[in-house]
């Protein structure tokens, strides 16, 4: 992301599968959105540990949560 700067990031969805990861999740949000805005889904992985979870890590980073608003480009 650094070397890109990349104009947004999407997290599509998998991004851990133990609540251990969700600190270091956190962390990389933080340092993302110094660069662009960040959005995120869940995917099938992310049930393990509860999707709500990793949509509070998400959003307390300062993240997007897509599942239930909508964005326009």
């Amino acid at each position: 992301v650094k070397e890109v700067k990349p104009r947004l990031v999407l997290l599509g969805g998998d991004l851990i599968d133990f609540s251990s990861g969700l600190p270091l999740l956190s962390y990389c949000i933080q340092q993302i959105l110094k660069i662009c805005p960040l959005y995120a889904i869940a995917g099938n992985h992310d049930q393990y540990i509860g999707t709500k979870k990793v949509k509070n890590c998400i959003i307390k980073a300062g993240g997007f949560w897509l599942h239930e608003t909508p964005i326009l480009l």
